[in-house]
This record gives C-alpha cells, sequence and structure tokens, in this order.
C-alpha cells in the first residue's frame, strides 16, 4: 500500500490536504478538518472511494466475499454538536447508485439515522442476481424516501417506487420486536398496463387493464388489521377492510366487503379457464368471527337483475352452514349463468 497526506496544525483543529491511500486496485482519499472539541464536533471530511473488487474488504467485517464489484464512492462527513454524523454522499456502480443525505448515526451511543434516500439502478438483472434470483426483465428501477430509526422502530416515510411504468407510493413503519408487532404500511399503486407487467415476468392472461389500488396493513399481536381496495380495474371497483384476530387461522377474519364489476369477464381474466357469463355483479356485506366461526352477515349478490341475500355460518374446518334467498323478475336473464333455457317469468328460491 502507498499512504499520503499532507497535514497542518491550528490551535484545536488539524487540517487534511491531499490525504491518500492507495492499495492495488483501491484509492481512498481524505481532506478537510477535525477539531478536538468533544465529540469531534465541528469535524469536516470530504472523502473519496474508489474499488475496483469492493468485495475484497468484506472479511474485515467477518463478511465473505460475494460482491467482487467496481464501486465508486464521494462525499461529505460533518459531524454536528452532540457527536451527531451527517452525511450527504453517493455510491456508483455502472448504471447503479444509491444517494443519501442526512443525520446517519451518533459516535457515541446507539445509532439512530435520519436519512433522506434516493436509488436507482438500469441494471436489475445484475442486482437481482446478487440476491439469487435470476431471468429478472431488464427494466429501470427508481426508490426514494426517508428513512429513520427510533428505538426499535424503522421509519419509511415518502417512498416512492416506479418498476417501469408501475409505480408505489406509501409510507412504512418496521418495529424491531418479537413478531414485528405494531409494524404497518400504507401504500398506493398504480399499474398503467397490468397485463404489461405481468408478461414481463412470463405470466400471461392478466387483464389489459389499468390497475390502480391502495392498500394499508397493521400487525397487531398475533393478527393482521387490513384495508385494501381497488380503486379501478377499469370500471372494476373492490373494497375490504377488516382483521384476522390469529394469522395462524386465517380463515377467521372480521371484514366488511364491498364488490362491483361490470362484468365477469374480469375475473376470468385472472383465471381464463373459467367459463362466466356476461353481466354486471355485485356483492356486498360482512363477515363477523365469532371465535370458533364466521357468520356471514348482511350479504347481498347481485347478477344483473338477479339478487339474492346470504346468511349464515363457516368455520376453520370448511363446515358451513347457509341460508339462501334469490329471485329474479325474469329468469330466462339466467340462462347465461344456468345453461339450461328458462322461461321469461319471475322466479324466486
Amino acid at each position: 500500500f502507498e499512504a499520503t497526506a499532507v497535514l497542518g496544525f491550528e490551535g484545536d483543529t488539524i487540517e487534511i490536504e491531499n490525504g491518500s491511500l492507495k492499495t492495488g486496485g483501491d484509492r481512498l482519499s481524505v481532506g478537510g478538518s477535525e477539531t478536538r472539541e468533544e465529540k469531534l464536533a465541528g469535524s469536516r471530511l470530504t472523502i473519496g472511494l474508489r474499488s475496483e473488487e469492493i468485495g475484497r474488504w468484506a472479511p474485515l467485517w467477518g463478511e465473505e466475499s460475494r460482491l467482487l464489484v467496481s464501486i465508486d464512492v464521494a462525499g461529505q462527513l460533518t459531524i454536528e454538536t452532540g457527536g451527531l454524523l451527517y452525511v450527504d454522499a453517493r455510491a456508483t456502480h455502472g448504471q447503479t447508485e444509491l444517494a443519501a443525505k442526512g443525520n446517519a448515526a451518533a459516535l457515541a451511543g446507539l445509532p439512530e439515522p435520519d436519512l433522506e434516500f434516493d436509488f436507482h439502478s438500469n441494471e436489475l438483472p445484475w442486482l437481482a442476481s446478487l440476491a439469487g434470483f435470476q431471468d429478472f426483465p431488464d427494466i429501470p428501477l427508481a426508490l426514494g424516501g426517508r428513512l429513520k430509526k427510533s428505538g426499535s422502530s424503522i421509519r419509511i416515510t415518502d417512498f416512492d417506487l416506479s418498476f417501469d411504468t408501475a409505480t408505489a407510493t406509501g409510507d412504512a413503519t418496521i418495529v424491531l420486536e418479537a413478531g414485528f408487532d405494531g409494524s404497518e404500511i400504507a401504500t398506493q399503486i398504480d399499474i398503467p398496463d397490468l397485463a404489461g407487467l405481468g408478461m414481463l415476468f412470463g405470466v400471461s392472461d392478466l387483464p389489459r387493464e389499468r390497475l390502480q389500488t391502495h392498500v394499508s396493513a397493521r400487525i397487531e399481536g398475533a393478527g393482521l388489521a387490513f384495508k385494501a381496495g381497488v380503486g379501478s380495474i377499469g370500471e372494476n371497483r373492490i373494497d375490504v377492510e377488516g382483521r384476522i384476530a390469529d394469522l395462524g387461522k386465517p380463515a377467521l377474519v372480521d371484514a366488511s366487503f364491498d364488490i362491483r364489476l361490470p362484468g365477469l369477464q374480469f375475473i376470468q381474466g385472472w383465471a381464463p379457464g373459467l367459463d362466466l357469463p356476461d353481466g354486471r355483479f355485485e356483492a356486498r356485506g360482512r363477515l363477523r368471527n365469532q371465535g370458533e366461526r364466521v357468520d356471514i352477515e348482511q350479504t347481498v349478490l347481485t347478477f344483473n337483475n338477479a339478487s339474492a341475500t346470504v346468511a349464515g355460518y363457516f368455520t376453520q374446518n370448511k363446515h358451513f352452514d347457509l341460508e339462501i334467498t334469490a329471485k329474479d323478475p325474469q329468469a330466462a336473464t339466467l340462462k347465461s349463468l344456468a345453461k339450461i333455457d328458462l322461461p321469461e317469468q319471475p322466479f324466486a328460491l
């Protein structure tokens, strides 16, 4: 290795000029000033790092040398009053870049980072391969937001993810406790072409429609509270809100739902093997968890002009007891559903 630096001393401050450390295909450069104030408050350093194989340094931290790639890092470090470390840095590899700015850690005590970050890459197949995934589509990926750690919680706010033409925005909290109790996420998703996105991953037969949806979920002890809505897939609307008391028994759920589909072709787009009739379909009602069973309440199904009410219950072990009342002012309109000719007369069941 080779190390050089020009040092100047002025009172309690050390000035560093042209500091560098070279070894093999690596170079670290340092400049700026370091104070002798408490916890180095007021120190400011400009740092640059260029490495042809950054993974060679992993064993110093007890890690395997898996990331044998080149990397360029440039940034500024400032130590503020109380030893708080402020960073403004950017790391680059090829067409992949990560920028971060904010409070990175405290020099004494537990780290409590509060950072704005911006990540983008045009090398998604390479990134996926690092995590052991193969055959990822070669499309741009970008992610930005703010990350803050407080105690046992990590808060990610105003995150903005773009994946090809699809986008997702929202906030999330990860509680680093047993079972992640209290962790939550709220996100809005917009996919301009659902079928096109599916084809990128080899999934065919999805509806060629725009998908706009919102999802929120929160872990509550052994259970999960959730709210999801497909704001639109074409003219389709789906809204579901509820809570699963125990994720070990997911069928025992409290939920309300409101589903409105202008045609059953939407369902057929997800399950092309089904032979479904054409007609407007709506379903709304409530499921209420009673401990060992789930009651079906205020549930109404409509198909064109036909309607049915459903009441009863079902259990985790697939036992059920239902009461169904159905009617239609003209039975002939159900021909496509029944697959037989029906008279043009009212019917009730």
